[in-house]
């Protein structure tokens, strides 16, 4: 959307004025940016590059994102996997995908791709540590930073899941 674009750029030229853009001042003030980075996050995660998905997940805590969001963020991915993988399952025609998603084009090739990638159970299993990370979250056990780190962790890293209690005991 190149009109976007051009808009984002006069926002940042005046936003930076007189100094030159920097990364900082995009991060500021570009909302995609901001999205394109839990993207990221969420995509080194499932994709076992911990590192990245912790400090991507780290960068967006420090700019203001509260841990819920990206919670919900990853419960969206997680919910889009488990749906995925259930039509490649069922054996459901590809022409379904897009409307059964709510997804097309890059997104929709990605989501399906990573699908790919984990069994049902391993689904089931991401979800379960996803409601007992977001469980931990409101009941306090652990402070949410710490929670995220150690889901992150987990499901980036491949190992089995146990319960939240069990792995900040």
């Amino acid at each position: 959307d190149l009109r976007t674009m051009s808009n984002e750029l006069v926002k940042l030229s005046i936003y930076a004025d007189p100094e030159p853009i920097r990364e900082g001042d995009v991060d500021t003030m570009v909302s995609y940016a901001k999205e394109a980075n839990i993207f990221s996050a969420i995509d080194a995660m499932f994709e076992g590059r911990t590192n990245l998905a912790l400090r991507l997940t780290h960068e967006l805590l420090r700019s203001g994102s509260p841990p819920a969001y990206l919670l919900s963020m990853i419960a969206r991915q997680v919910r889009l996997l488990i749906i995925a993988k259930d039509l490649r399952v069922n054996h459901v025609s590809e022409r379904e995908y897009p409307s059964r998603l709510a997804l097309s084009g890059y997104p929709l090739r990605k989501t399906l791709e990573q699908a790919d990638r984990f069994s049902p159970h391993r689904l089931s299993e991401i979800h379960q540590a996803l409601l007992e990370t977001d469980l931990g979250t409101k009941t306090k056990t652990v402070n949410d930073e710490t929670l995220l780190d150690i889901f992150i962790a987990r499901i980036s890293s491949g190992t089995d899941i146990t319960t939240v209690n069990e792995q900040t005991k």
